[in-house]
Parts: C-alpha cells; structure tokens; sequence
C-alpha cells in the first residue's frame, strides 16, 4: 500500500472537491424542509353536467409549467413572504399527479415556518378569496399545509458524495501510479534491473558474509589481476546518502566480525560508498574506481529514476552487477541512525574523494574473536554498533 501513503493527500482531495460540489449543486434548491398546498383544477360540473374531466386533468398539466413563471403569483407570494420575487420562484414548484386534476404546490426553505408560510402564501395567490391572476381560473383549494416535512435529499446526498470522492481519487492514484510505475519490493527491482536483487530487511550476519564473497568473486572476475579489488555501493537517487552509507557500515562491520562458517576467510576486498549517479553526487565516479557495482534502492523508487541511475552509469562503461532493495523500514531506521548534528554525506561529490574501506585478508585476527550467528531484527539491518567512515 505505497502508492496510498505516497498519494493519500489525491483521495483526500478527492472526495472533499466531490463533497464541496454535491453540496453547492443542491443549495439553491435545497433549504432543508417543504410544505405543500394541494389545489385541484374544476371539471365544470354543474347541478345540470358533470363536466369534462379529461380537459381539467389538460389543463392541470398546463398550470403545473405555468404557475412557477407567472410573475403576479410570484409578486404577491412575495409580498406576502417580504422576499423577492426571484427567491420566492427558485423556492417553490409545482407538481401533478399524473392522469388527474390535482396540483401539489410546494415550497422550501430554510425552516419549517417558512416552508409553511411560503406554500399558504402560493395557494392564496391562486385559489385564495382573492386570487391575484385569471390566468388560472377554475382552481379550488383542497388542502393548506399545517406542517413541513424535512428534506433528506442533501443527508442523503452526502454518503453518496463520500464514496464518489473516494472512487475517484482512488481511480486517479491508480492511473498515476501506472503511468509512473514504482519500485515496491525486490521483486519489482528484479524485474526492472535484471540483475541479482538482495532485501536489507531482515539480512543475517551470515547472508551478509556470503553476499560480501559473493561480490568478491565476481570482482575478481572482472579484473583477475588487481589485488585488492573494490566494490562500490552507490545509491539510485539522490538525499539517500544516509541509507548508502548506513548499509556500508553494517556490511563491513560483518565483513570484520569474524568468519563463523567453514572455509577460508574472505580475501581483502575495498568498499566505495558514492551518491547517486548523474547528480551532483557524481556515484559514476565513485563506480569507476570499482570493478563491481552495487546500486542501492529504496522502497518508492519510480522505474525512471532507476533507469537514469543505470543510463548514467553505463555511460562511463559502468553497469550495476548487484542491487539493494531497501524497504521503507529500513530507510527510515537509516535516517535515524544520523549522529544529532552530523549531516549524512556521501563521499564521491565534485569536491571530495569516495570513502574507502578494506576489509582484513585474516578477519579471524579482528578484535572481534565471537560472532554471533543469529539473524539481525526483521525491522533493521543496523544492530552493529556505530563506526565512523
């Protein structure tokens, strides 16, 4: 779940902008309670006829459009209410009931009262002792409000515009994401350098120890002839040089621990530490003096930013052999691991030379006869105490 903690700050947004905008759309029609008055269009029906109920059911269709548009119903409600006309219309309806004669006139407001007194208002203008248009002759009144009903559109509204807040960031985080893919776990590293990938998390003193041959072989492979050979652990991208440097402490306080397994001890071997390459922390120099390459990788790490890293190295005849994968545990135990005041640089800029470090030809004859042969804590690799390089 990286790319949330990355992009959290895209959902939030999300679904506050989505929230915002339900509840603008709403509030010019939505005051929270309305009343209705409900009038009925006559037939015509006298003592001699029974009238025509197919034209007052017409003709209530009609008054329905008409009614919210006639400027002295609106006047009048509005003199009656002391609002303007304006709001008087934006607030009121009027609805009929399909195949029937019958009007449902309704208003909204902020409260009850209101709602109330805006709904008796239209009737009276209508159908009222008085009414203040001929346009709508043949209107009865048939029941005035007592009360008003509380609008659950907007309560309603809400969730619905959380959830589609939270679909749509979550839907545009995904998109990001893809279209700039990301480094999550050694696997991923894997896949992108083709090259062998080895997880900080977790890693034994022995892994270590092994891994340190390992690279060793493979140096001396290159370059049968130099004695001793250097292996260059250079970071992917820049400001991680406290994670650099903090993985090269550990491994050569283990590499000078002690050999604990069968064989011989591992030859003298050096180790370069340099910043990311292409920056100002110019790692391809520190890489050049090396004959292996190890690129470290943190958690996060865009595919781009390890492309450039090798681009940059290739372009000076250097291709990464190694990598390491570090976890954002483990990144943020290295940033920890920072002396109060000390700055975490990596040696390799313009202005300096990269640190170098050899490991013993004999590391039986170390100071530190006893090894211990158990794993280090899954959640660092930094159970050595602190040397400074």
């Amino acid at each position: 779940m990286g790319w949330l903690r990355r992009r959290w700050w895209v959902v939030a947004g999300s679904i506050a902008a989505v929230t915002a905008v339900a509840l603008l759309a709403q509030a010019p029609t939505t005051g929270g309670y309305t009343a209705e008055a409900v009038l009925i269009v006559r037939s015509g029906a006298t003592t001699n006829t029974p009238g025509n109920a197919n034209e007052a059911n017409r003709l209530a269709v009609t008054y329905s459009q008409l009614i919210p548009q006639d400027s002295l119903v609106l006047e009048r409600a509005g003199r009656t209410l002391n609002v303007d006309r304006s709001e008087v219309q934006r607030n009121s309806s009027v609805v009929n009931d399909p195949a029937t004669s019958i009007l449902r006139v309704r208003y909204t407001a902020a409260t009850s009262e209101v709602a109330v007194n805006g709904a008796r208002a239209l009737a009276d203008a209508l159908a009222g002792v008085a009414p203040v248009s001929s346009n709508f002759n043949g209107l009865a009144l048939s029941r005035l409000p007592e009360s008003a009903t509380r609008d659950s559109r907007s309560q309603a509204d809400l969730p619905a515009a959380l959830v589609a807040g939270l679909c749509l960031g979550l839907v545009l985080v995904v998109a990001w994401e893809r279209a700039q893919r990301r480094i999550e776990d050694a696997g991923d590293l894997e896949r992108e350098l083709d090259r062998p990938v080895t997880e900080l998390q977790g890693l034994s003193v022995d892994a270590i120890e092994a891994l340190l041959e390992r690279w060793r072989i493979l140096a001396e492979e290159v370059a049968p002839a130099v004695s001793p050979v250097n292996v260059a652990i250079v970071g992917c991208t820049p400001g991680r040089s406290a994670l650099t440097a903090e993985v090269a402490k550990a491994f050569v306080t283990s590499g000078t621990s002690g050999s604990g397994g069968p064989g011989p001890a591992p030859e003298a071997m050096g180790l370069l530490i340099g910043g990311a390459p292409g920056t100002r922390e110019v790692g391809e120099a520190v890489a050049q003096r090396a004959q292996l390459t190890v690129l470290v990788v943190a958690e996060g790490t865009t595919g781009r930013a390890v492309e450039r890293a090798v681009a940059s190295l290739a372009n000076f005849g250097v291709l990464p052999a190694w990598a390491l994968f570090a976890s954002s545990t483990v990144v943020r135990r290295a940033d920890k691991q920072l002396i109060p005041g000390e700055s975490a640089s990596v040696a390799g800029t313009a202005d300096s030379r990269p640190t170098e470090i050899t490991l013993p030809e004999d590391a039986s004859s170390s100071t530190s006869a006893t090894k211990a042969h158990t794993a280090m804590p899954a959640d660092t690799i930094y159970s050595p105490p602190r040397v400074k390089t």
